[in-house]
């Protein structure tokens, strides 16, 4: 519930409207600090803005946002998967993804085959339920919630206030 809540308003579509705002963020999430060459850790790395390729002026590796993350060498481009993220979140918050995320429902959502929205459905699942959101997470929920200092986090409490900040499930 807390992603949920901290989805952007107006939505993920809205808020990266290109694959290249989205590898922008995930470059963003992923090197807060400016790029990190995945291969010998050096930071001298460099971008080729044509082929949206990083490249370490050290040890001439290169890669994209993506290398070494959950979505290596996957084919689906980042706006998809930020997508797909954003109906995952919302179905788990609202306790419908059993209705809503069937493999062939979601497949004919992202415009992606069966095998490939399973695959990226499994990984995104597995990334999104790690402490704080995992790598997509980050990327996809960009609005704080403020919490009541009083309520401290992860506890009954807490799981009240979050559920009573959830607004009715929209109909599709």
């Amino acid at each position: 519930m807390t992603l949920f809540l901290q989805v952007p308003e107006p939505g993920v579509a809205s808020t990266f409207p290109s694959v290249v705002s989205c590898n922008q963020r995930l470059a963003k999430v992923r090197w807060p600090e400016g790029p990190v060459c995945v291969g010998c850790q050096g930071g001298e790395v460099g971008f080729l803005e044509s082929r949206q390729i990083y490249y370490c002026r050290s040890c001439n590796y290169q890669c994209s946002v993506k290398a070494k993350t959950f979505l290596h060498r996957s084919r689906l481009d980042l706006r998809t998967c930020f997508l797909a993220g954003e109906d995952i979140i919302r179905c788990h918050a609202h306790g419908n993804e059993w209705s809503e995320l069937t493999g062939h429902a979601f497949a004919e959502r992202l415009g992606v085959s069966y095998v490939a929205a399973r695959r990226i459905k499994k990984s995104l699942i597995e990334d999104l339920s790690q402490v704080g959101g995992g790598l997509m997470g980050k990327c996809i929920c960009t609005n704080p919630i403020p919490k009541p200092e009083d309520i401290n986090k992860n506890s009954r409490e807490h799981y009240f206030w979050l559920y009573d900040q959830l607004p009715p499930p929209q109909q599709r």
